[in-house]
């Protein structure tokens, strides 16, 4: 009877692939952390519009804190005023609902490639009712100039955790 044992350079061999995917996670992790702030938007915001066949286009973004001074970054455990600089191309609007999306310019885990990519909220900003956030209901035609207050201090916690040391939009 022959017993087969496993060699000695199998298990190194295993030893050092496993060092190697060490490694390349390492490397990966440094990509990661190297993506640095597109758009200047460690020192202002970046504004653009996702649609631009949508009825209503935003053309200026002032973040502000409730004393009208403008801030930024945004401390999310504080509340902020949006003053949006707008144009409905459409029809009056008497109800409006947003859905915010948040985003972070980060590396992707598997390519370590540098882009925008959405920080889940898992539906937390959806749905928010504009006309009773803003109170500039209805929305009519024409140039817009709104005033957001907005305090996403409930949420804090999760974007400070999600979204900490990179550039947001």
């Amino acid at each position: 009877m022959k017993l087969h044992h496993r060699p000695k350079a199998t298990m190194n061999y295993g030893v050092a692939v496993l060092f190697l995917f060490f490694l390349a996670a390492e490397a990966k992790v440094a990509r990661l952390s190297s993506c640095g702030f597109p758009n200047a938007t460690d020192v202002k915001p970046n504004i653009f519009s996702c649609n631009t066949e949508a009825p209503i286009q935003v053309s200026e973004v002032h973040i502000r804190d409730p004393s009208g001074k403008d801030i930024y970054p945004i401390d999310p455990k504080l509340p902020i005023v949006l003053d949006l600089t707008a144009v409905n191309h459409g029809v009056q609007y008497n109800d409006d609902k947003a859905n915010v999306k948040l985003y972070e310019y980060a590396g992707n885990w598997l390519t370590g490639e540098c882009s925008w990519q959405e920080i889940p909220t898992f539906g937390l900003l959806n749905n928010i009712d504009g006309c009773e956030t803003a109170h500039n209901c209805p929305l009519k035609p024409g140039p817009l100039d709104l005033g957001l207050n907005l305090d996403l201090s409930k949420y804090a916690a999760i974007i400070s955790l999600l979204a900490s040391h990179v550039g947001s939009q």
